[in-house]
């Protein structure tokens, strides 16, 4: 599968869980779910996905889990999961992520889990978890080195601060 057209789950209102993981899409369209308007979880993992259009996710106001593990996403629009609601659960976790910025997650107020290890970082705005209330983990491991910003707004992880500020001091970087 290399794409998905606007249009491809008209009529899929049954449809709860999809897995769309191993695939060869590259690019997510606009309203590439519009019909699937009951999906819970999705999964893409594995496609060597570059680029998610903003309104991708748009007409999926069910959806609780959402996997994009394994793919080149570098940068995402701020609005990317707004049309998320009840979002709860989101893997980037093994792109390519140098930086995340605040506003990604402003729309998502019942996210309880972020998986962002294995990618570039080095900048987390300190604001991008601010909205999400109802957070209970985010995993940063195996990342080249969080901004000191970040680190004096959330001190409360602080084995996993230890860990980015050693590589920070050291130079080391996981890639």
């Amino acid at each position: 599968l290399q794409t998905l057209r606007n249009g491809d789950f008209k009529g899929a209102s049954n449809l709860k869980n999809l897995n769309l993981d191993l695939n060869k899409m590259q690019t997510l369209n606009e309203s590439s779910f519009v019909g699937a308007d009951n999906l819970n979880w999705l999964s893409m993992s594995g496609n060597g996905i570059e680029t998610i259009n903003k309104e991708a996710y748009r007409g999926l106001p069910k959806l609780q889990m959402l996997i994009l593990s394994q793919n080149k996403l570098q940068q995402l629009h701020r609005d990317t999961f707004a049309s998320l609601s009840d979002l709860q659960e989101i893997l980037l976790n093994s792109n390519a992520f140098e930086t995340m910025s605040a506003g990604l997650f402003d729309r998502n107020a019942k996210m309880k889990r972020v998986w962002l290890q294995n990618n570039r970082l080095r900048t987390i705005e300190p604001q991008l978890f601010e909205p999400l209330t109802n957070l209970v983990m985010v995993n940063l491991k195996d990342n080249v080195c969080i901004d000191e910003e970040y680190r004096k707004q959330y001190r409360e992880i602080e084995s996993l601060n230890a860990d980015l500020t050693a590589k920070c001091a050291s130079g080391k970087s996981t890639r």
